[in-house]
């Protein structure tokens, strides 16, 4: 079963994740957490295999995740915070936080204000506002702009974006077999 979502809003902008300056989306339709496979390797992080794949579809046709990144760490408002992130071919983002890890941190996102509350590990509420996407040939330099507000904490661009294409939304395909016991996801183009 693959679970289809209209336009939705979500926030994009930049994190640490293991102390490296990272795309970010936070986005509650997606019932699970992912990281590109290039911030993986270029970052050297820790891969594991997933006990049970996630296929994740796409305008380009069908992907098969089957590492994950357990642990990660995530620096938001220099703030940390952790994550089990499935690691995906993506292209137009580095990370994408989805419903699952968002629930488990109260996180709402704030429309009008165009930001995401979260609870921190402490119990403290943060408010992340977002920066408006620029584009992928500007996203390195971008990068090392905004590493030192990174950690520090500060946010001083702030806005979001407005998506109309669904982010990955995995899930549990129900069946008696063993062998097709795999969730889906539909993912499409973040920003076309």
């Amino acid at each position: 079963m693959t679970i289809t979502h209209g336009a939705k809003e979500v926030v994009y902008g930049f994190i640490l994740v293991n102390s490296a300056s990272a795309t970010v989306l936070f986005d509650p339709s997606a019932s699970h957490s992912f990281i590109s496979s290039a911030y993986v390797k270029e970052h050297k992080m820790t891969m594991l295999p997933m006990r049970k794949p996630v296929i994740v579809k796409s305008l380009g046709g069908e992907m098969m995740a089957n590492r994950k990144c357990p642990r990660v760490s995530l620096n938001i408002k220099g703030v940390k915070f952790e994550a089990n992130l499935i690691v995906l071919e993506l292209v137009d983002i580095d990370v994408i936080l989805g419903m699952g890890w968002m629930s488990a941190c109260k996180g709402v996102i704030k429309y009008a204000q165009r930001s995401v509350l979260l609870t921190t590990p402490s119990g403290e509420r943060i408010e992340y506002e977002g920066i408006q996407p620029i584009p992928k040939d500007n996203v390195d330099k971008k990068r090392k702009e905004v590493s030192p507000e990174l950690e520090s904490g500060s946010n001083q661009h702030s806005s979001s974006i407005t998506s109309s294409h669904p982010a990955p939304i995995p899930s549990q395909i129900n069946s008696d077999s063993k062998e097709s016991e795999v969730s889906q996801a539909k993912i499409t183009p973040l920003f076309p």
